[in-house]
Parts: C-alpha cells; structure tokens; sequence
C-alpha cells in the first residue's frame, strides 16, 4: 500500500492544476458520508467497478501519526472566494479477495471532480472491458454524463460534443485538434494515455477548463472534471508587443529590497531592462486578491478567468540574490497586476536555465490560492520536506 505521505503529495499535485470555482454548483453535503457514498458510486456506476466485491477500509498511518487528523480542506475567506468554495481531498481504500484499491479524489461542494486510483491488481469489474481504451473512455463519458446529470442534477450537455469527437476517431493515437472550442489531445507516454478535451476561444487555449482521462496498459487511471467550474472573462487587447512595453515600463520602476547580514536594507533601483532578455507567458487566469497584487480598478470575479500576460526580465547579474523583475499585467485593462524582483534564496551569482525555469514554475503556482491553501492543510498534520524545501528556497526580492 502506498504511504500516506505519496497520497498527500499526490492530492497536492492534483489540486495544484486548478483553481476550483463554484459558479454553477448549489449548496451541496459535502459531509465524510457523502464523500464516501459518490467516491463508490463514481467507481461503480462511470468507471464499472464491482462495488459489491470491495469493501471500505480506512488507511493506516505511519508510526508517530497515529494521533494526528487531518483538517478538513475549506476555502471561506471572502477575499478568495466569497465562501463558495468548500473543498474536500478525502483518500479512502477498499479490499477484496484480490487486493487493495486506493482512491484519492478532489471534491468542490460536494461534487467529485477529480479521481485517481492505485491497485497492485486488476481491478474488478461488474462486466467485461472493450479491449480498447478509445471504448473504454466512450463508455466512461457517457456514463459520467447520466452521473452529473443524476448526481448533481446539473446540465450536462458539455459533454456531448465531446462523445461526438470520441465518436468520430477510430483510435487514440496522438493528436492535437480543435474542433469548435474544444481542442482535442491524446498523448503517450510509456504505458500511459491521456485523453484531454480543453476549453478554447479565438485560438487560446485555456488548459483550466478541462475534462482529462488517463489510462495506464489499457486500464482507467485517473479522471478529472474542471470544465463547468469556470466563466471565461474577455480577450485580451494587447498584443505581445504592448503588453511588453507596458511591462517594461513597470519592471523599470521597481525598486529592490536588498538585505544585509546586520540586519538592515536598502532599497536599490533595477539597472537599465531595455536591452534585458525576457520570458513571456499568456494564460487565462483566475483573480485572486493577495497582498502580493495591486487591487484591480475593475471588480475582479475569483470564480473567471481573465487575460494575463506574465513577464521575467533578467539582469546580466545577480543583485543581492535577485536575477530579475517579474510582472503581471492584465490583458483586458492593461493593468499592472504585480512588479517585484524576482530570485531565489541562497543562489550564487549565476543561476542554469533549469534553475530559472524551476523558480517560473513555482512563481506561476503561487497565484493559485487554492493549491496553496491545499498545502497548508497538509503541511499542518504531516511534514511533507520535499515541498517545503522547495517553498523555502523561494523569494520575490
């Protein structure tokens, strides 16, 4: 069986791909029983599981935890979400005469939307599989179509043109379509295949809206469902080249805040970006109101995803542990969402591109609230080091 500790790791992992929002989800029993009762429904009724043959178990934890619980995983601060957002990372496990079946899975306000299971054997099911994975995710979406409508009592209608692009494929080989707002992607990767129907507009691909299927030696892996937990804000008005003026601009205006051994700081001006090499990312992104952003002169939604362009102008040396500026600019309002230095703890004067790509990574993270809020639920039962370390070896300078 799998330590509880890969189970947390996993849960954050998962979570960390989206920043849930509950626009069109009533109030829902997000209880233990609850979870219990549609975790077991989902493996029966969508994925085909023998139910019947498993029975529930609850997971040991390692010596010196017995004693610890894990807190209940809840987003209520108004200045996230308004308290829409109720969230739930339960991992439950369930035996038969032919082994263990572990389960993690995300809840938002009741609903299952995320799904992974672990088994060192085949699992049972009530009736034999199609040979192939292209049936076997068919029959998946379909019968999770009747799931959502009978579960939740939600439209369900999404799915439909998905079924159709299912329908009109004769295998999964990889691939990369789009046809209406949906683009279609089948990768491989070893023994794993992953099916992804993705929200688009106007040619940008906004990988948070989602409906995600894997596969590992033709046998279902994991389910995720992210499609109807957004609204989409409008298009951006700026091309890359006036986003990047705007950004330079702003990056030049920063001051950094650089430490001494004694104590003491001081605030020095960044050197001359005009000449600077720079990254650039565009996504389609959730709101949220941390400290680290400039309030919005527009009312931002936490619950839609708006236009944001992000930038890294790099300095041709490190400055008191700062290798650059970071900013955010918003792609509708051409506002300044964020302007700091941007490095990492610790770092000698010159940093490899893999360490630069690491810190982007963990900077484009730190703007989802709720994979945060996930970790600290975590962090606060059980010590998962790995993930620590790499928060610590983080700064905005």
């Amino acid at each position: 069986m799998k330590s509880i500790f890969k189970k947390c790791l996993t849960i954050a992992l998962i979570t960390s791909l989206f920043a849930i929002t509950a626009t069109d989800m009533s109030s829902a029993d997000s209880s233990e029983f609850s979870t219990i009762d549609r975790t077991t429904e989902f493996l029966s009724s969508v994925i085909g599981l023998d139910m019947t043959k498993y029975s529930l178990v609850l997971p040991s934890p390692p010596p010196g935890y017995e004693n610890i619980t894990l807190p209940k995983t809840s987003i209520s601060d108004p200045t996230d979400v308004d308290g829409l957002l109720d969230v739930d990372a339960p991992s439950y496990d369930f035996e038969s005469s032919e082994g263990t079946l572990e389960t993690m899975s995300i809840f938002c306000n009741g609903h299952l939307k995320s799904l992974k299971i672990y088994s060192q054997h085949n699992p049972i099911y009530s009736a034999p599989l199609p040979t192939d994975i292209l049936n076997q995710a068919r029959s998946l979406l379909k019968s999770y179509q009747t799931f959502v409508s009978k579960e939740y009592a939600l439209d369900s209608s999404f799915l439909v043109p998905m079924q159709d692009i299912l329908n009109s494929v004769t295998d999964l080989s990889p691939t990369n379509t789009i046809a209406g707002n949906i683009n279609f992607q089948v990768s491989k990767s070893g023994d794993k295949t992953r099916v992804q129907w993705i929200y688009t507009d106007n040619d940008i691909t906004m990988d948070r809206k989602r409906v995600d299927i894997s596969f590992r030696n033709n046998t279902f892996l994991s389910f995720r469902d992210t499609w109807s937990l957004y609204k989409v804000g409008g298009s951006s008005v700026l091309s890359s080249e006036e986003a990047t003026k705007i950004a330079l601009e702003a990056a030049q205006r920063v001051e950094l805040q650089i430490g001494h051994a004694d104590g003491t700081s001081e605030a020095v001006k960044v050197p001359d970006l005009s000449n600077a090499s720079y990254d650039v990312n565009f996504a389609m992104l959730p709101y949220h109101g941390t400290e680290d952003n400039f309030p919005s002169k527009l009312s931002r939604d936490p619950l839609t995803l708006y236009p944001y362009w992000q930038f890294w102008f790099y300095f041709n040396e490190t400055i008191g542990g700062c290798i650059g500026v970071q900013v955010g600019v918003w792609g509708d309002t051409k506002e300044i969402i964020y302007a700091s230095g941007y490095g990492l703890l610790g770092v000698p004067n010159m940093l490899n591109d893999q360490a630069i790509e690491e810190q982007k990574q963990l900077n484009l993270s730190d703007h989802s609230f709720l994979a945060v809020a996930i970790m600290i639920a975590l962090m606060l039962a059980i010590s998962i080091s790995v993930i620590v370390l790499r928060r610590r070896n983080q700064r905005n300078c």
